[in-house]
């Protein structure tokens, strides 16, 4: 019984993951086929899955850049921190039983090598302090007329607009760091004793994303009538909502990739499963034998 719950369940799995893959390579056909339009376009329309190319030229509130302080449409501030992991590598055994159990591997069978745990802290990892993201409403002119574009439920594509990180001969800007500590609340430095002794910078980087009033942006969603002028928004059975800074052939290219990626996981996920399955059958048999 266990074991056709765990083949269901795989079963599942592997069933979304090839889901997922057809749906963003759905999204990369929608994407290539639509044709851009002119915002003069929308306002004849009343509903439909339009693209459009143009300036950012208001947004609605006040939402700014928590470095810069610009006024944009949308923004993400990234933080992280380099941390070692402490990894124990089982070097032995204990070979007077053929099932042993450790903290790290649980319940195994016994090869018969002898192992020690040894710490290894030689390899790191990024550990996000801060990750605030926001986006608003816009309007967007292509000098044929508005269009206003809420943001807010958007698949968004950005480029990295600032970025940056702590060694040993550079140092985080001064605006960067009164943000994440006044504004975030996040310490840039650590005491090197813990309690006591000299202020040590926290190895840090950072990143910010950044849709500002100005910049070309292409977006391609759901058409609405407004009160004044035509909207795109998102739209639970519609077409997919999209925006980014990025030229619509590179939008497409990351579903294009995006789908292959989802494609290769439906496949190689359950193949190293059921490999892994094989493998701990194939000792567990052969140890039963052999003792």
């Amino acid at each position: 019984m266990g074991l056709l719950v765990c083949v269901a369940f795989l079963v599942i799995f592997c069933f979304l993951l090839w889901w997922q893959s057809l749906r963003m390579g759905d999204v990369q056909r929608i994407v290539n086929e639509t044709k851009t339009s002119s915002i003069s376009e929308l306002s004849k329309s009343s509903s439909g899955c339009f693209e459009v190319k143009g300036i950012v030229r208001q947004t609605k509130g006040d939402l700014r850049s928590p470095v810069s302080g610009k006024p944009c449409a949308y923004y993400r501030f990234v933080v992280e921190e380099r941390r070692a992991r402490r990894r124990r590598h089982p070097d032995s055994r204990d070979r007077r039983s053929i099932i042993s159990w450790s903290w790290d591997e649980g319940f195994f069978f016994n090869s018969g090598r002898r192992r020690d745990y040894r710490d290894h802290r030689d390899n790191y990892y990024w550990r996000t302090l801060i990750d605030d993201q926001r986006a608003g409403e816009f309007t967007v002119d292509d000098g044929t007329g508005l269009v206003e574009v809420d943001a807010a439920n958007a698949d968004l594509h950005v480029r990295t607009d600032n970025r940056g990180q702590v060694s040993l001969f550079s140092d985080l800007p001064a605006s960067v760091r009164s943000t994440i500590e006044e504004d975030y609340g996040v310490s840039t430095t650590y005491t090197m004793f813990y309690f006591f002794g000299p202020e040590v910078s926290r190895t840090l980087r950072y990143r910010e994303e950044l849709i500002d009033v100005g910049e070309e942006v292409y977006v391609l969603g759901n058409l609405c009538q407004g009160d004044n002028k035509p909207r795109l928004s998102w739209s639970y059975f519609g077409s997919p909502f999209i925006v980014s800074d990025y030229p619509e052939s590179e939008v497409a290219n990351i579903y294009y990739w995006s789908s292959w990626k989802w494609w290769c996981a439906s496949i190689a996920i359950p193949v190293m499963i059921a490999l892994s399955a094989l493998d701990g059958v194939r000792e567990g048999v052969k140890h039963l034998f052999t003792r």
